[in-house]
């Protein structure tokens, strides 16, 4: 499950907006609409270090972002 809330928000403080980050990832607008909305897939691991790279993400905020409620045991 991805925090949409905090991702939307990193997102903005970079001002990248999805259209952008779809294209980054490699994916349609529309898919990465749906990934944000809960009906997609979600991200692969690369996706996810896509967006930690074009973010400039922090470890523990792709932990918060894209792990949220796994144990970080």
């Amino acid at each position: 499950m991805v925090n949409n809330t905090e991702l939307m928000d990193k997102m903005k403080k970079k001002g990248i907006n999805v259209e952008t980050l779809a294209e980054r990832v490699g994916v349609s607008c529309s898919t990465m609409y749906r990934i944000l909305s809960g009906e997609g897939k979600g991200f692969t691991v690369k996706q996810v270090c896509i967006i930690k790279d074009v973010l400039h993400l922090s470890n523990k905020e792709v932990m918060s972002i894209f792990f949220v409620g796994y144990s970080q045991k």
